[in-house]
């Protein structure tokens, strides 16, 4: 059984900015990526090296990042960015 609890995602203004800089396509699925990880707990997700476990990276396709602060309330959204690594 799943223990997670659902919580609110909370965008910091200049991840807003990236996320609609992204276009529609690629800002959506990225924001469908956040939303479903906060609701069930699921999705591409690792710790950020060296953040001591507090930052946390999202990724959406092979292209699409997002940065945030894992807590219950909220999930902090910090930064969007598309990500060209090999």
């Amino acid at each position: 059984m799943n223990s997670w609890t659902p919580y609110p995602v909370e965008f910091e203004k200049r991840a807003l900015k990236e996320l609609w800089e992204l276009g529609r396509e690629d800002g959506e699925r990225l924001q469908e990526a956040i939303e479903k990880f906060a609701a069930i707990g699921r999705g591409d997700v690792k710790i950020i090296k060296g953040s001591g476990g507090r930052y946390w990276e999202i990724r959406a396709g092979l292209h699409l990042r997002a940065a945030f602060e894992l807590k219950r309330e909220p999930q902090r959204v910090m930064k969007v960015a598309r990500c060209w690594r090999k």
